[in-house]
């Protein structure tokens, strides 16, 4: 990550990273946006990635009344995980990334 106005964040589990997040925190209409979060594949399952959203809404929840990030149509476990932290959707990106794919657009309210 080289753009100064995006941040990194690592999460650690006995010193080894279990995931990572990119967060732009003015990155849609002013308001905090992920851009991408992964979880180490041996560590799926575990809370991780929860833990990790959960920091990141209450780190911008002073700043942002609200957290945006996209999903992709095809990526269903993702989306099932994102439904189930509270987030709904609000638009939908046809072609953005992928010719004949569509990327969800969510929101989350913070405040």
């Amino acid at each position: 990550v080289r753009d100064p106005q995006h941040e990194a964040y690592v999460a650690t589990i006995n010193g080894e990273a279990a995931g990572t997040m990119i967060i732009h925190p003015k990155g849609l209409a002013g308001a905090a946006y992920l851009k991408s979060i992964a979880v180490t594949p041996s560590r799926r399952g575990q809370g991780i990635g929860a833990a990790m959203l959960e920091y990141a809404e209450q780190r911008y929840k002073s700043r942002s009344r609200h957290f945006f990030l996209c999903v992709s149509d095809f990526n269903e476990r993702a989306r099932a995980f994102y439904t189930r932290q509270g987030y709904v959707p609000v638009g939908l990106l046809k072609d953005h990334i992928m010719d004949g794919k569509s990327e969800h657009l969510l929101v989350k309210r913070l405040v």
